[in-house]
């Protein structure tokens, strides 16, 4: 699987830094919109097929709570790291900090776990770590 960072909420000149990092890094670079939000982030990064993400059942924590999902909103940029080694993400976040890329709260690596769970999913599961972390 190529590498490729999925960006949620990242506009102006922040995208455009990132975008220029990841030119450089030679790692695909794909914003993720609203319309997107209910497919597989495996989908998204082009790990799974989309027939083969829909075959798979999955009994994940956060997908147990009773909540409508139209009526969350990600509001807060985010940002998923897809097919990196941990060398690869070292090197990103650094990049990212040499040209002084304002911070991004929200942070993920895709893995094969989470590769089945939709934007929504994890972005709670981002919430509830940020707010775990940050008080």
């Amino acid at each position: 699987m190529k590498e490729t960072v999925l960006l949620y909420n990242i506009n102006g000149e922040k995208a455009k830094n990132i975008k220029k990092i990841l030119l450089l890094l030679g790692i695909r670079g794909k914003s993720v919109t609203e319309d997107m939000y209910r497919e597989k982030l495996g989908v998204l990064a082009g790990m799974l097929a989309k027939e083969e993400a829909q075959n798979v059942k999955i009994d994940v924590e956060s997908e147990k709570e009773d909540v409508i999902e139209e009526n969350v909103r990600i509001t807060e940029e985010m940002l998923v790291m897809c097919g990196f080694s941990n060398e690869r993400v070292d090197r990103f976040l650094t990049e990212m900090r040499k040209q002084k890329v304002q911070k991004i709260g929200l942070k993920a690596v895709l893995t094969p776990y989470n590769a089945l769970w939709d934007s929504y999913g994890l972005y709670r599961e981002l919430m509830k770590e940020h707010k775990r972390l940050n008080g």
